[in-house]
């Protein structure tokens, strides 16, 4: 009786099912929210999205059913992706047609959810992408691999379709800075490591690209602006800003602090101390080592010795005497080292 009078209700009151139209409309506005969201917060396009929508579509056997051929010319990748979005309920095709040397045009024409009205109701701020195009995106940098990256530039919307540039750029595998102007390298003339070799592949938490050349920038300039920051990685001042306060927050950047040279100050030698020393001395020694100035670090280690120290010197004389002292103290057994004679890579924190 009460589902009767429930329908009845339905049915009298002016309630409609949804339609393609709402559908696509829901959808698109999480989607151009998220973008919204991203904008306003970190200066962030969602279409920077990309690497990580390509993750996703691993899940799919696009290879298999031969929508993406790996190891194919680019331009037969590019026929099977239009042929596999064309004539079907939702749009009525994609082009994807070359408009530069290393860019192209992707055209979504006659999508229904267009028709539908959702470019007309949807106010979308400058710089929002259409969903259907980060997707023939996605395809495309599933079938080119570590060949060339996909970038993806802003969509212009029209009634029924959307027309979107997107570039193919070889990846770029130069130490951060290197394309911007002024100086980039390191301390002591040393270029600072790819970003994409340290922060990208080893980290075990969630750093897109221009968190981690900022990053790798930062480790060796930490006193350049935001303005030359900026101009370096092809960004907004407000953008660099917002992304070095986010940094700090969440801890990946700890703290800025100078960089000095201490061969400089007259320590000219760097060795690694071992030693081996009995258990129950072993906290009271390497706490007498942590103490001292010019201690680079102290480890417990594993192997022929159970204490590492590394220490800036000037002389032999000063190395010999702390040995000398080392092998006097309570419980060392043995005691060795490892003179740095050429640095290939120096330590950037004390310069030598």
């Amino acid at each position: 009786m009460k589902r009767q009078k429930a329908e009845e209700a339905l049915a009298q009151s002016n309630g409609r099912k949804l339609t393609m139209g709402d559908v696509g409309g829901l959808f698109h506005s999480l989607l151009f929210s998220y973008e919204d969201l991203l904008l306003d917060m970190y200066g962030k396009h969602v279409r920077e999205m990309l690497p990580y929508l390509v993750e996703r579509l691993s899940s799919f056997d696009f290879e298999k059913d031969g929508i993406v051929l790996p190891g194919k010319p680019l331009e037969e990748n590019i026929q099977h992706i239009q042929n596999f979005f064309s004539r079907n309920e939702f749009m009525r095709e994609v082009t994807i047609t070359r408009s530069g040397d290393s860019s192209y045009m992707v055209e979504v024409k006659g999508c229904a959810f267009a028709k539908a009205g959702i470019h007309k109701t949807l106010k979308l701020k400058e710089g929002s992408t259409c969903p259907w195009v980060l997707v023939v995106a996605g395809l495309l940098q599933r079938a080119m691999g570590d060949q060339m990256d996909v970038h993806v530039l802003t969509s212009e919307f029209t009634d029924e379709d959307t027309a979107t540039k997107i570039e193919l750029r070889k990846p770029d595998l130069q130490s951060p800075g290197s394309s911007g102007s002024g100086d980039t390298k390191g301390v002591h003339g040393l270029a600072p490591p790819e970003a994409q070799s340290f922060l990208q592949k080893e980290a075990n938490i969630m750093i897109d690209p221009l968190d981690a050349r900022l990053m790798e920038i930062l480790r060796f300039q930490g006193r350049r602006s935001n303005i030359e920051l900026a101009t370096i990685l092809n960004t907004s001042e407000s953008t660099v800003r917002r992304r070095i306060n986010d940094l700090t927050r969440r801890g990946l950047i700890r703290g800025f602090s100078a960089l000095l040279d201490y061969g400089k100050f007259g320590h000219f030698l760097r060795g690694n101390m071992y030693i081996l020393v009995d258990d129950r001395n072993c906290d009271e020694l390497a706490t007498r080592l942590a103490k001292m100035e010019l201690s680079c670090g102290v480890y417990k280690v594993m192997g022929e010795y159970n204490l590492s120290a590394e220490v800036l010197f000037r002389d032999m004389r000063e190395l010999q005497n702390l040995m000398d002292t080392i092998s006097k103290a309570e419980g060392v057994k043995k005691v060795g080292y490892l003179l740095a004679t050429v640095p290939y890579k120096a330590c950037a924190w004390f310069g030598i």
